[in-house]
């Protein structure tokens, strides 16, 4: 590795086989930081996966918020944490990544132990990186689905108030689960029936693009009707916590799957709620310029080609005709 001090105030180092360079405010971070570096020599990054696991957090230099999904990810691989990196073969690693694990998470496992594996190559505690080696089968890609006003309307009937306006603004406007939480009371204009989605200095939308979209008149309805149950929240569907008093973004997925188990209904992800309100607008003959404004995309290909699926009704119109 051999960090080194470029510029007074920029430190050098190779991991990863690359050369990175960090700049710090002040020369003395940057010694401090060289050090530190130092510190992580063969000997000290040598011993056992779970070791070098805690040696690669604090090398990374994480946020506490970062750590623990990191920590989490690594209670699966529990039958590797006492096993030496240079002794590491490729089947305890398949066998650790999958055990009782989605594909995704099995991934996420996999990508955490070659990163691991990685920063003790850089040292020299082992020669090579067996995670490289491996490649795990792709999780089938997820159907687009529309959900019926039929599933829709059981499930709106056994939701709480406040999922309720979730489900208006992700059916009616469109609005990823992301978008819908950030939503002020300041971004609501009852008079011109319009919703502004935009950035601000903590939360970044996910283009990065502003946009005002039209509310339909069941939206505007109830929105009105939330407002005066919850008129003095930061955001929309904030909610006040009874002990602390702090305000709380609402975990809509959990609420959302919650509700579906309640009505028995065929599942489906709050995301599907956006793609059927597009889909519906496409094939109610909206121009894909105005579609891809609405949805919030750079491009109008990507509101078509993800975005809208084949109207039910017209294929049946189709077979018939045929």
């Amino acid at each position: 590795m051999n960090p080194t001090i470029i510029n007074g105030r920029s430190v050098r180092w190779r991991e990863g086989g690359r050369v990175r360079q960090q700049t710090f405010p002040t020369a003395a971070d940057a010694v401090a930081y060289r050090d530190r570096l130092r510190e992580l020599s063969p000997a000290a990054v040598a011993g056992t996966m779970g070791a070098m696991f805690e040696k690669y957090l604090a090398h990374r230099g994480l946020a506490p918020g970062s750590q623990v999904t990191y920590r989490s990810i690594w209670k699966g691989l529990r039958s590797i944490h006492r096993t030496r990196p240079a002794s590491l073969t490729s089947d305890q690693v398949i066998t650790a990544v999958q055990a009782q694990a989605s594909p995704k998470l099995a991934r996420s496992r996999l990508k955490l132990v070659g990163a691991i594996l990685e920063f003790a190559r850089d040292f020299g505690a082992v020669n090579r990186n067996v995670a490289r080696l491996i490649r795990l089968r792709k999780p089938p890609a997820r159907k687009k689905r529309i959900v019926s006003d039929e599933e829709f309307g059981r499930v709106y009937a056994v939701a709480r108030t406040r999922l309720k306006v979730a489900m208006d603004l992700g059916r009616y406007a469109a609005l990823r689960a992301d978008e819908a939480r950030h939503v002020r009371w300041m971004d609501i204009d009852f008079t011109a029936g319009t919703l502004t989605i935009e950035s601000r200095a903590d939360w970044q939308t996910k283009t990065g693009r502003d946009r005002t979209v039209p509310m339909s008149d069941r939206l505007v309805a109830t929105l009105r009707a939330w407002q005066l149950r919850n008129p003095f929240a930061p955001c929309v569907l904030d909610r006040r916590d009874r002990y602390t008093g702090r305000w709380h973004k609402p975990a809509i997925r959990k609420g959302l799957a919650h509700a579906i188990r309640k009505a028995s209904v065929g599942g489906f992800r709050f995301h599907d709620l956006r793609v059927t309100c597009l889909s519906k607008l496409a094939n109610g003959g909206l121009p894909s310029v105005q579609l891809k404004d609405f949805a919030g995309h750079t491009s109008a290909t990507t509101t078509l080609t993800y975005y809208t699926a084949p109207d039910l009704s017209m294929m049946d119109k189709i077979r018939k005709i045929v």
